[in-house]
């Protein structure tokens, strides 16, 4: 009898280390559970800031992006018109390289740049009486037509061909 009540007690001595055992697990992952949790609370909420901040730096976002756009537009606009202004120069130059290479006997010559052509009027030099307008292709530089007047002056006027 003493050696049951020993075992029985050695038994109930296991038992309750077992219990015990099985407690304190339970407290460790009921802590862990709470922990856990927690984490989770603090992640919603940090989730809930981050949230109202990341729509403010979208909206921030969005406002530089709509800024940057305006400059680059206005940028286009002012690169048109300086593109606009040298294609200007460039037919001015072209037009007064042209006039340099195009030699004619004259006393005056009176030159006015239309489209592809000029329109040139001079006084010949063996009579002062006489006036000669030519029409001159300024990529061929062909004498495109030639009008003489005596003893007539008059306006010249850029003429249109159309």
């Amino acid at each position: 009898m003493v050696e049951e009540e020993s075992e029985r007690s050695e038994e109930d001595s296991a038992r309750s280390k077992e219990d015990s055992a099985k407690s304190k697990e339970e407290s460790e992952r009921s802590e862990e559970e709470s922990e856990m949790s927690k984490e989770e609370q603090e992640n919603e909420e940090v989730g809930d800031e981050d949230s109202n901040d990341s729509k403010q730096v979208q909206e921030q976002q969005e406002n530089l992006k709509q800024e940057v756009e305006q400059e680059k537009d206005e940028q286009e606009e002012d690169e048109e018109v300086q593109q606009q202004e040298v294609e200007l120069e460039e037919e001015n130059d072209k037009i007064q390289k042209k006039l340099k290479q195009i030699k004619i006997l004259a006393k005056q010559i009176i030159i006015i740049p239309h489209r592809n052509k000029l329109l040139v009027e001079y006084y010949h030099e063996t009579n002062d009486q006489t006036r000669s307008i030519d029409y001159i292709n300024l990529d061929t530089q062909e004498i495109l037509k030639t009008v003489c007047l005596k003893n007539v002056y008059y306006e010249i006027h850029i003429f249109d061909e159309t």
